[in-house]
């Protein structure tokens, strides 16, 4: 997949995106950002997302990535959807910039009481806060990853084994997977390290339970 061209598509889906996630009414904005989504299906972007970061995984061979469109009066709630029959995620563009809002919110949530009052919830907010400083073109990368977690259920045995149950330690475990998914593959295809060039001052190992 040329940089350049994933590039080139992703800042025009950010300049939509804003627009509609900011505009009091967002309906002008829909259809451009619909037939820019269009485009991008019908190119060789979408094949070498899925060649990348889905096929590789066992039981995903042959799934393939796509971007959702709205229903023409605006885009779906959720950020990435499997469709079992079809063998498809879709990735709602808007969705992952809302995810990026959600993670700045987390920076200011992290101040806060109620987020104290949790160690699930303190700890997938401090997950967000941290992931807050990734472009918004690896958190493209880490939701598709993040629902590969999903369809594989990555986090059912260490649920198991630590007896958490709930939706945050869902949440944070997937996204984690997703992460250090994303770090591999990054530091294999350019070299760098992901944590260091970001300045990702996580350590999971930190985060297993509250203490």
């Amino acid at each position: 997949m040329a940089a350049r061209t994933l590039n080139t598509f992703w800042k025009q889906i950010e300049k939509l995106a804003h627009k509609i996630l900011e505009a009091k009414s967002p309906k002008p904005f829909l259809k451009p950002l619909d037939d820019l989504c269009q485009k991008t299906n019908e190119s060789k972007i979408v094949d070498a997302l899925a060649s990348l970061l889905v096929s590789p995984y066992l039981g995903m061979e042959g799934v393939v990535v796509r971007f959702a469109m709205s229903n023409g009066t605006e885009y779906p709630e959720w950020i990435t959807f499997f469709n079992a029959e079809e063998k498809v995620i879709y990735v709602n563009p808007v969705g992952v910039f809302r995810f990026r809002m959600e993670c700045q919110k987390a920076i200011k949530s992290l101040k806060t009481a109620s987020a104290r009052e949790s160690f699930p919830v303190y700890r997938l907010q401090a997950f967000l806060a941290e992931l807050h400083k990734l472009p918004s073109r690896l958190l493209l990368f880490l939701v598709i990853l993040k629902q590969v977690a999903v369809c594989k259920e990555v986090c059912r045995a260490e649920k198991r084994s630590t007896g958490s149950e709930s939706p945050e330690t869902d949440e944070y475990l997937n996204l984690l997977w997703g992460f250090k998914e994303m770090e591999n593959f990054y530091s294999s295809s350019t070299g760098i390290n992901l944590r260091s060039e970001h300045n990702i001052l996580w350590y999971e190992s930190e985060w297993i339970a509250g203490k």
